[in-house]
């Protein structure tokens, strides 16, 4: 995997831009300015040395000058004087507020998270329930983000830390991704995939497979023909712009407006049917290395999807979980296993969501669980365009009663989960990798869920 560059700065939370309105300049102090010795001697008499001067360089004999004259009092002079201190004074005093208030203005920007409740509104800063992430400064463009950017994330532990892979689109359509490491603590700068004709607009899936050393990023994508395509990506073993997925060579065309979701060895995509279809990776020895089959249920056309595992041990048959919207709307589940039939998942509520939202999902362990559960968390965006939160925590569906606010209408959500095989790794408990990824004023913000509420991040150094 390619590591981000040491030199990369530490990731800013909040970013504040330069912006063409008031722009407040630090200054050391009241600054002096030299003046020309013309304006100078106007200010003070030469000094006479005994019966010279010395000036440009040689002594001269001293010049001759009428005396000053006394100075001649004024009526109303003085008042006048004092006239125009006050007015001085009060240009100080107004340059003054309008400093403070500039720095208020900037300070509030910088430090405008807010907590607030789903059911009150009401504001609480001390309350990491919640995060406001409004952008600062209005929407922003970069040209190596597409504004209606999918997004996908995978990632792994590794040692005493891990590594996180962010997937995304760019303005010209090129695939890109940005790495996180905790060995750096930073993200690296924005590095494009060696990608053929990628489809404007493309749905993406992620995700890392373990078996290999090291392990191995897997992007599924679609073309310009709406063929399922790939990318594959291994530190040491591939350039780091990926090379070609051996999926290219197993042609598999699904809808043109169809979403995806990913979680090794599994992919799921939606047909022109609407029916959703799974495929899998199998051994090669196995008759493989794909199988391509339909699930036999249908969801709500261009319904996003997500997928997580469903044992925190991941042993074969691999239980994983779809979350999708069914023909009506609303939130469901199924799960697959490894050449297994699938079957239904209770979600536990009937919870509607506005057409063509965004759905992502996250799971961690569930700490002493003797049947290897996990906890889970699912994610989307509803009518106010705020981003809820469904948990499933010790076998109790509830909706989370926060909400993250600021993120642009109709934005893709990507949330973590650490990558799993059996024998090499289990979920942990732990809730450091859970987090997700969504636009916000037209940049990828990364948000952490911590177990009980949310933490703000910042946004991916992108430009």
């Amino acid at each position: 995997m390619s590591r981000p560059n040491s030199s990369v700065p530490e990731q800013p939370g909040l970013e504040v831009l330069s912006s063409h309105g008031i722009e407040v300049v630090p200054s050391s102090g009241l600054e002096v300015a030299p003046h020309d010795s013309a304006f100078v001697e106007h200010l003070a008499p030469e000094v006479v040395v005994s019966d010279k001067y010395y000036g440009a360089g040689e002594w001269y004999a001293p010049k001759a000058y009428s005396p000053i004259p006394p100075k001649q009092e004024t009526p109303g002079l003085e008042l006048a004087e004092q006239k125009k201190k006050s007015r001085r004074r009060l240009y100080v005093l107004i340059a003054i507020i309008v400093v403070v208030l500039i720095g208020a203005i900037v300070g509030g920007v910088v430090g405008g998270l807010q907590s607030r409740n789903n059911s009150g509104g009401s504001t609480n800063a001390s309350s990491n329930n919640s995060v406001s992430s409004s952008a600062p400064n209005g929407t922003v463009t970069l040209q190596s983000l597409r504004p209606d950017s999918k997004l996908s994330v995978s990632g792994w532990r590794e040692n005493d830390g891990f590594t996180i892979r962010l997937f995304y689109q760019d303005r010209k359509d090129n695939l890109r991704f940005s790495d996180y490491s905790t060995d750096e603590g930073s993200w690296s700068s924005s590095s494009k995939i060696a990608t053929n004709d990628p489809m404007s607009g493309t749905p993406m899936g992620a995700a890392a497979i373990m078996q290999n050393d090291p392990p191995q990023y897997e992007l599924f994508f679609l073309n310009s023909t709406s063929l399922l395509s790939g990318q594959n990506f291994r530190d040491g073993n591939t350039p780091a712009a990926g090379v070609w997925d051996s999926i290219d060579d197993y042609p598999v065309t699904v809808s043109n407006t169809s979403r995806m979701a990913m979680y090794w060895p599994y992919a799921v995509m939606q047909d022109e049917d609407d029916s959703l279809r799974l495929v899998t990776y199998l051994a090669s020895s196995e008759g493989g290395p794909w199988k391509n089959q339909s699930l036999g249920i249908s969801g709500l056309k261009s319904t996003t999807m997500a997928m997580i595992p469903q044992s925190s041990a991941y042993a074969f048959p691999y239980t994983a979980g779809i979350v999708y919207r069914t023909s009506d709307g609303n939130l469901a589940g199924y799960s697959v296993q490894w050449e297994v039939s699938g079957l239904a998942w209770d979600i536990g509520t009937p919870n509607t969501l506005p057409d063509e939202t965004a759905i992502a999902a996250f799971a961690v362990a569930r700490e002493s669980d003797s049947i290897n559960a996990t906890n889970t968390y699912i994610v989307y965006q509803n009518t106010n365009n705020d981003i809820e939160l469904l948990t499933n925590v010790n076998a109790t569906w509830q909706v989370s009663p926060t909400v993250l606010t600021g993120a642009d209408p109709g934005t893709d959500i990507a949330c973590l989960t650490e990558a799993l095989w059996e024998n090499l790794n289990v979920l942990s408990s732990q809730y450091d990798m859970s987090r997700c990824y969504f636009m916000s004023g037209g940049q990828i913000r990364e948000v952490l869920y911590n177990g009980t509420g949310w933490e703000e991040l910042g946004n991916i150094p992108l430009t």
